[in-house]
């Protein structure tokens, strides 16, 4: 397995090939992605849509080496997930802070230095985006105001490393894409000894989502 990797930011550059050598799974997903530098107000961090990677380098230059580190490994957990084909109908705000909340204590646990702010709340340990996104939202409708606590607090926006719905192509097209980077990737890992078969499966288990019968039902009696 061979990829070519084009990054015009030297720190985002040398973030993903440290990954190569510590974590292959994580660089094994991101190296399938295209890379584009995107320093525009739409990208205001990091972000990827299982089609493209897209780094802001004013973003990555606030950043130490470890943080950049952090904040790609965080990304690959998101394409890992496949949580860019999960989404649905669902707010793209809420979703993205019920992915961040499902990903980063993982990273942490791992040793992975996040940016300060990352959303960690030790309620939503070990829950599914799908069912923290609900417990979001249940909260966001107690506060229609929208109001939005200190930083660090539970519900604040995501402070890096977004996820998005890949434009263009169907959910199925990018959903089959990205479960075949990943199935490259757990190789890459395996080759390179540092992926378990426990491992393994665990991985394809957090790309199932997760149904709620009454979320099912209600969209069924809207159509």
């Amino acid at each position: 397995l061979s990829f070519r990797v084009n990054i015009s930011n030297r720190k985002v550059k040398d973030a993903v090939s440290s990954l190569i050598l510590s974590h292959p799974l994580f660089a094994g997903i991101l190296i399938q992605q295209k890379f584009a530098e995107d320093n525009s107000p739409e990208n205001p961090t990091f972000s990827v849509d299982g089609e493209t990677f897209r780094y802001n380098s004013a973003f990555a230059e606030t950043l130490s080496f470890d943080e950049i580190k952090g904040v790609c490994a965080h990304e690959a957990c998101h394409l890992a997930g496949l949580h860019h084909t999960r989404q649905g109908a669902r707010d793209g705000e809420v979703w993205n802070r019920a992915c961040d909340l499902a990903i980063n204590p993982r990273l942490v646990r791992d040793g992975f230095k996040l940016p300060a702010g990352a959303l960690i709340e030790s309620r939503f340990a070990d829950m599914s985006a799908e069912d923290i996104y609900r417990a979001l939202s249940a909260e966001k409708k107690q506060d229609p105001q929208g109001n939005k606590p200190a930083a660090g607090q539970p519900g604040q926006a995501p402070t890096f490393g977004q996820v998005k719905p890949a434009a263009g192509k169907s959910v199925k097209e990018v959903e089959a894409k990205t479960k075949g980077q990943i199935e490259k990737a757990i190789s890459i890992a395996k080759i390179a000894g540092q992926l378990s078969g426990n491992d393994a499966r665990q991985i394809k288990r957090d790309m199932a989502p997760r149904y709620d019968i009454r979320e099912v039902l209600h969209r069924f009696f809207q159509e």
